[in-house]
């Protein structure tokens, strides 16, 4: 009983752990240890800073694509907006052009028109053997204009025709179909009178037939002239 007791008592007592590894090989234990925490932990670190320095280089890979999309599309509207440009300064030109040429053939006669509309009003059987026409200055605003509203409609100039025909009836004939043709205002007669031509009787006459605005390559849509 008493050896088992004493068993017991010594189990109860502190162990005493004797180290005989000497101070120096410990701390250096010691110091292998710390670095090889220290190595993993910057291992660690390399590995964190490289996942996210991927990453990194995936987002700017992907802004890089969207930047040189929006370049491409932004190149694109210049060149389209270079396109709109050109074409509204060749408009712009175009206008300019038509204005200028309104005002240089703003008192231009279309002459080749007054002429093909004369020679379909001449009758058959009267000829004409004279022609000649003179232009004159539009009346300006003021009296001088409210006079020839009311005297009639605006003139530009005259025309004297002469010729010859067979019976004074041909000659009135002549003054009516002046009436009808579009560009002539006031047809009247200043002479017509019997001659001798050719062994044959035949009727001289002058007339004179003032010229409207009609007759201007501005006031007819076939004569305008394209710049």
């Amino acid at each position: 009983m008493r050896a088992l007791a004493r068993e017991e008592a010594a189990r109860a007592l502190p162990r005493a752990r004797i180290n005989l590894v000497p101070p120096e090989i410990a701390e250096r234990r010691r110091n292998r240890q710390r670095a090889g925490g220290l190595v993993a932990a910057g291992m660690a670190l390399v590995v964190l800073l490289g996942a996210v320095y991927a990453l990194q280089q995936v987002r700017l890979a992907k802004e890089q694509r969207r930047l040189e999309a929006q370049a491409e599309v932004n190149a694109g509207l210049k060149a389209k907006a270079a396109k709109l440009s050109e074409f509204e300064r060749l408009e712009t030109q175009a206008t300019q052009r038509a204005s200028l040429l309104q005002r240089l053939t703003a008192g231009e006669v279309r002459w080749s028109a007054v002429l093909a509309d004369l020679s379909l009003a001449i009758p058959s059987n009267v000829w004409v053997t004279t022609f000649s026409g003179t232009l004159s200055a539009p009346v300006a605003a003021g009296p001088g204009a409210a006079k020839a509203a009311i005297a009639g409609p605006p003139t530009i100039g005259e025309l004297q025709l002469a010729g010859v025909t067979f019976e004074h009836v041909d000659v009135a004939r002549w003054l009516t179909r002046l009436a009808e043709v579009k560009e002539f205002t006031f047809p009247y007669l200043s002479l017509s009178q019997k001659s001798e031509m050719f062994d044959r009787t035949v009727v001289q006459f002058s007339s004179t037939v003032k010229l409207g605005e009609s007759a201007l390559r501005s006031h007819q849509r076939v004569g305008r002239r394209e710049p």
